[in-house]
């Protein structure tokens, strides 16, 4: 009920342009998952950190809601038209032109979860939509040097890309992010199996 409020008076006492708290997803049949993000105490973090992070299992939420943001900060950004992944598309760049980022250790977001929501789509355009926002999210982490964090999207988007039914169609949307040069660059070293 004070989620507004103490997402407010955050912002304000920080000066920060966006605020985060943790959020519990809600079932239809009333059970919940517990606190996500409960992992979360209260912190100021820059946007190096944030990106950082997401390298992490403990990262701040790539979803638009949940939030409290500085008007400012939207100038020029528009979402796109996507199905699915249009808060994952615009977080890098949201999150990019920020100065300070707060975290409150508190549950705020109720979430609730409806199987016949776009989120649980399945259809294949949801799913090349929410490929092509998790390799934007890779190329704009692997462009500005957060390596572990690229890598750990980028297994996120094979497993996205295995989950088309025509696998050479993934390939092909992986190819318009990471030509075959940068693939192996990013990929250098690793052990993905």
């Amino acid at each position: 009920e004070d989620a507004v409020q103490v997402l407010y008076e955050r912002m304000r006492s920080d000066g920060s342009d966006i605020v985060v708290g943790k959020h519990t997803d809600v079932y239809e049949d009333g059970t919940t998952n517990g606190a996500f993000c409960s992992w979360m105490k209260d912190a100021v973090l820059s946007n190096k950190e944030v990106f950082a992070k997401l390298g992490e299992k403990n990262y701040i939420a790539v979803v638009s809601w949940g939030k409290m943001y500085r008007r400012t900060i939207f100038d020029g950004i528009l979402y796109p038209a996507l199905k699915c992944g249009e808060d994952l598309w615009n977080y890098p760049l949201i999150v990019d032109r920020c100065k300070t980022i707060s975290v409150v250790d508190q549950t705020l977001y109720f979430y609730f979860q409806r199987s016949d929501s776009i989120l649980h789509e399945k259809s294949e355009q949801s799913k090349r939509d929410d490929l092509n926002a998790v390799l934007h999210l890779v190329q704009f982490l692997w462009l500005r040097n957060f390596e572990k964090s690229a890598l750990r999207w980028y297994a996120i988007a094979i497993d996205k890309a295995l989950s088309l039914k025509n696998k050479r169609e993934g390939l092909t949307i992986f190819k318009e992010y990471f030509p075959p040069v940068e693939r192996r660059k990013l990929l250098k070293g690793q052990r993905i199996k």
